[in-house]
């Protein structure tokens, strides 16, 4: 069984809950990207879209490098975690990820930049849609011939 839910992710907010997408061990989650585009510092920056900011672009934001969440992705790159268990990774989703869940917990989305002080500057936001197929490493039934003896 498969749950898709469409979800707003703002930039300025910081981690936010998908609500309708509970995730459990072993679930397929994906994220993709639908529309939109934001920017981590109206000011000083332009919009960008779910990939985040190009090596040159990203660079101009270097004195602030203790804002990201996740340090290898570029600024302004949508990311994803599961909250539950602090052992769970951060993943880059950019156009698109998917991944297996390593634990139950909640899919939180948002940018590449901390919330607070960090995100006060930053303006728009994306649409995504997330799918989570549920129970997708179950076991594949027993083949009912197994262990038959056949023609004697």
């Amino acid at each position: 069984m498969t749950t898709t839910v469409n979800q707003v992710v703002e930039s300025a907010t910081g981690w936010q809950k998908v609500p309708g997408a509970s995730v459990a061990k072993g679930d397929q989650v994906t994220v993709r990207f639908v529309a939109g585009e934001w920017t981590a510092d109206t000011r000083n920056m332009p919009m960008t879209g779910p990939a985040g900011y190009d090596a040159e672009t990203n660079q101009r934001l270097d004195g602030a490098q203790d804002c990201k969440v996740k340090a290898s992705a570029p600024f302004g790159t949508l990311v994803a975690r599961l909250v539950g268990d602090k052992g769970f990774p951060m993943y880059t989703v950019g156009t698109k990820a998917t991944f297996r869940a390593t634990g139950n917990g909640d899919l939180e989305l948002g940018m590449n930049d901390t919330a607070g002080s960090c995100s006060a500057d930053n303006r728009a936001s994306l649409t995504v849609r997330v799918s989570v197929t549920h129970g997708s490493c179950r076991r594949r039934p027993a083949d009912p011939t197994a262990g038959r003896r056949t023609g004697r």
